[in-house]
């Protein structure tokens, strides 16, 4: 951002900067705009994901057996939801010394029964969904100028819709002040002529950023 604002004509301040995304950009979207207010004036979340639990639990997607048996990081490569789920757990219960995954599980495995290690679980969630974010950095998300989600009902995975769902109501609850929109859509609508970029996103960054340097 300093490298931006140094090289470009920018307007260099929070109150004229947003930050925007869709679907796991839309998660980063929330999260970096969540715990950085300071440099970011708007968010805009396009049809974001990993935003709280689905209506599947997450651990019924991986395969544990794979994940716990693997000798090499090669075994989980290309393995669906256990190589997704697996660059989660890197990513929020890391361990450098845990080869060759480089992270903690929180699943234990018991003479080949899977129990949850409930605390890892709270740590996975704590530091993962925006949803437990939310109360962890409340008076942070209320210092952003305006915040605006939106989803397809369309989305073939129900999990997505749920969870935007419940995070709309949640922020209702601790009063932050938000817009959402589930809207009837199918494929990717936010790109083209018609697109909900244009019609949605932009007159949505012109009507709360600051367009001038005053």
């Amino acid at each position: 951002m300093p490298y931006v604002d140094a090289n470009f004509r920018t307007l260099a301040g929070r109150s004229s900067r947003a930050i925007i995304g869709s679907y796991l950009g839309g998660y980063g979207a929330l999260r970096l705009g969540i715990l950085h207010p300071d440099v970011f004036g708007v968010v805009y979340a396009m049809h974001p994901v990993g935003t709280g639990s689905g209506v599947q639990v997450m651990t019924a997607r991986p395969d544990w057996g794979l994940l716990m048996g693997a000798t090499s990081i090669d075994q989980v490569k290309n393995a669906g939801f256990s190589t997704l789920f697996l660059s989660m757990f890197q990513a929020f219960l890391p361990n450098e010394t845990n080869a060759p995954l480089y992270a903690d599980l929180p699943m234990k495995n018991s003479a080949g029964s899977y129990s949850v290690d409930a605390k890892r679980m709270d740590m996975l969630r704590s530091r993962f969904f925006i949803a437990e974010l939310v109360p962890q950095h409340l008076e942070r998300i209320k210092e952003l100028g305006a915040i605006k989600m939106d989803w397809s009902r369309n989305d073939s995975i129900y999990d997505h819709i749920f969870a935007n769902q419940a995070l709309t109501h949640l922020l209702n609850e601790y009063g932050i002040t938000h817009e959402a929109e589930e809207f009837n859509g199918v494929g990717d609508p936010y790109w083209g002529k018609q697109s909900r970029m244009l019609n949605e996103v932009l007159p949505f960054l012109a009507e709360h950023l600051q367009t001038d340097s005053k």
